[in-house]
């Protein structure tokens, strides 16, 4: 995603456009279900689940990448230790 688009998290280079990701679950999911994201990165997949009604369940290694996420969807993380 170009780094002058208004969605453009800065804390991580590889983020999808949310139109994109949206277009994935409503054509994928059944509808309040729930979306597995094993890279969950700069929280797009979340961000589009919450806004469409779906949980979703994000996996990221990087726990500074997880605390910017959940400040960004104002949820608390949980970490596995």
């Amino acid at each position: 995603m170009c780094g002058t688009h208004k969605e453009r998290r800065k804390h991580c280079p590889t983020q999808l456009p949310e139109t994109l990701v949206e277009r994935i679950i409503k054509g994928h999911c059944k509808p309040n279900g729930r979306v597995l994201d094993p890279f969950l990165g700069s929280g797009t997949t979340a961000i589009v689940c919450k806004r469409l009604g779906f949980d979703c369940v994000g996996v990221e290694t990087s726990e500074s990448i997880i605390k910017k996420t959940a400040e960004i969807l104002e949820v608390q993380y949980s970490t596995l230790e």
